[in-house]
C-alpha cells in the first residue's frame, strides 16, 4: 500500500489495518466519527465481500460497512514490527 493508504475496500480477511484518512464530506466523516472509525484506530477485517462489503472488528465492536463507506477510508496495514 501507498504511503497514503489505499481504501478499505481493498483489505483482505483477517488483516489489521490503521486508518490514515477518512475521505467523503463533512456527514460521511461524522458518521464514521461517531463509530468510533478515525485516523489513527487499528481495525481487523473479519469478514470480506467481492464488491467491498465488509465487518471490520473495533475493539470488542463488530461493524457491517457497505462499499462506498469501505472506499472512504484509506487504510495501510499494521506490520508485526509496529504492534510489539
Amino acid at each position: 500500500m501507498s504511503a497514503g493508504g489505499l481504501p478499505l475496500a481493498m483489505a483482505g480477511t483477517d488483516e489489521r489495518v490503521k486508518v490514515v484518512a477518512v475521505s467523503g464530506d463533512q456527514n460521511d466523516q461524522r458518521r464514521l466519527f461517531d463509530l468510533g472509525i478515525v485516523v489513527g484506530k487499528e481495525l481487523t477485517v473479519t469478514q470480506r465481500q467481492t464488491d467491498g462489503r465488509m465487518v471490520v472488528a473495533l475493539g470488542d465492536l463488530r461493524l457491517a460497512l457497505g462499499v462506498g463507506v469501505t472506499r472512504k477510508i484509506l487504510v495501510v496495514p499494521v506490520s508485526d514490527v509496529e504492534t510489539r
